[in-house]
């Protein structure tokens, strides 16, 4: 029976991690040192911006990267 709960939560785990995207929205010399990262299932998804350095500027909110996933973060 554990060894059922350990593939369980490695299921788990690993699916977690296929269904993240990351996007590098640093500017300039910073671009790959600030990330943004949608991770979750479904309708549950969590925008996650890290790093350090200048991050982009977006005039309109439907230019970001992440916009075709906004209705589920």
């Amino acid at each position: 029976m554990k060894n059922f709960y350990l593939i369980l939560l490695c299921g788990l785990m690993f699916a977690t991690n296929v269904n993240a995207q990351t996007w590098n929205i640093g500017v300039g010399a910073d671009s790959a040192s600030v990330t943004a990262t949608a991770s979750g299932p479904g309708h549950h998804r969590i925008l996650t911006i890290s790093g350090t350095g200048a991050m982009k500027d977006w005039d309109y909110y439907w230019d970001v990267p992440w916009y075709d996933q906004i209705s589920s973060i």
